[in-house]
């Protein structure tokens, strides 16, 4: 009898710990079919430098155990649910938390992210994918502008007048790189009956440049592309000296 009694415990024992095992393995196989969170933190950065865009994305890196990858999309219109959306990219890297659009999904065909003269708005979600295939809800979207980058600037001219008796007024220009200088002669004076005008000259320092505002239209001109102090004298006059400092 007692030996009925001790087969009939081992049974039961190996019977409850077949139990543990298979409702581990259920527990185990039901976290596997939860999708991941939601992404948080997504921005959306324009990167662009013409009409080509490109959009910068960061977002916080996903919790999930069992994570697989990211999928990333883009629209021109606000995501709140991907199911019929195409990803324009990938990444497997959970660390890896950044990624450069250039592109979007329309009907299936792939579309370069453009600034056309509205400054079109894009928007962009990103969503984490477990081993399993199953993908997290959409977290909020982001969206970005494409704008379209003004022409730069033309640099500027200064003047600078060589007046009546000489000299350079102003003395001292601070001036931005890529600027021209323009100097010009106003020192006329009346003898024998005639307006002459007194020859000047604009001479570096280092002979960097030399002109005679005579040259044309009484100007004479020089661009600065480095930066630097840049002094200068007329050859013709003593004490005539003056400085350009381009930062």
């Amino acid at each position: 009898m007692r030996g009925k009694f001790l087969v009939f415990g081992i049974l039961a024992t190996m019977v409850v710990g077949l139990i543990l095992i298979l409702g581990v393995l259920m527990l185990t196989t039901q976290e596997g079919r939860t999708a991941p969170s939601a992404i948080t933190g997504l921005i959306a950065t324009d990167a662009s430098y013409d009409r080509h865009g490109q959009i910068d994305l960061a977002w916080s890196p996903s919790d999930a155990k069992d994570f697989a990858y990211y999928s990333v999309y883009a629209s021109k219109t606000e995501i709140t649910d991907v199911t019929d959306l195409s990803p324009v990219g990938q990444t497997n890297d959970r660390t890896d938390v950044t990624y450069q659009i250039t592109s979007y999904r329309v009907s299936g065909l792939s579309l370069a992210l453009f600034a056309f003269a509205d400054d079109t708005e894009y928007w962009f979600a990103v969503t984490a994918v477990d081993l399993d295939g199953n993908e997290g809800k959409t977290g909020t979207s982001t969206s970005a502008t494409i704008e379209i980058m003004p022409p730069a600037s033309q640099a500027p001219t200064i003047f600078i007048e060589v007046p009546y008796k000489g000299g350079f007024n102003p003395e001292t220009v601070t001036v931005p790189i890529g600027t021209t200088i323009a100097w010009t002669n106003l020192d006329e004076r009346f003898a024998s009956h005639m307006i002459i005008l007194q020859p000047h000259t604009v001479t570096s320092d280092t002979g960097l440049f030399h002109g005679e505002p005579t040259d044309t239209n009484n100007i004479f001109s020089y661009t600065f592309t480095e930066a630097g102090v840049f002094g200068y004298y007329c050859e013709l006059h003593t004490g005539e000296t003056a400085t350009v400092i381009v930062k």
